[in-house]
């Protein structure tokens, strides 16, 4: 017999583009991204009077995150980085993800492992 069809959620971005449900986590396309990133660092660093002197690596979906996240990330914090002309620092993940980016990460690029820790009313959550 035939496989089940599942069922598919779309939703019409404001590019206009259709995407399934399973393409959310691409939801802007990357150079969109990358202009509204450097739109706010530089509202940011306006806003407080301090230069941009480097940019981190924080791709964060939550428990969701993977390794792809964090790389994928990665290229959009050098692009970043470029417009500004100052490096990437480092690469922040969770401990499981910077494991799992051992080899894939280039030589010499730092990445610190980070615990996400939620706290409601001075109440540590946990993780």
């Amino acid at each position: 017999g035939s496989a089940p069809q599942r069922a598919e959620s779309r939703a019409r971005d404001d590019d206009g583009v259709t995407r399934h449900a399973d393409d959310r986590r691409e939801k802007q396309r990357p150079c969109r991204f990358l202009a509204d990133a450097a739109e706010v660092l530089r509202e940011i660093s306006g806003a407080c009077g301090l230069p941009v002197t480097g940019i981190v690596n924080c791709a964060n979906l939550g428990s969701e995150t993977t390794a792809d996240d964090v790389l994928r990330g990665l290229e959009v914090a050098r692009e970043t980085a470029d417009i500004f002309g100052v490096p990437v620092v480092f690469t922040a993940a969770r401990p499981d993800v910077c494991r799992s980016l051992a080899g894939r990460i280039p030589e010499g690029h730092p990445h610190l492992p980070l615990q996400n820790t939620i706290s409601h009313g001075g109440v540590d959550n946990g993780g």
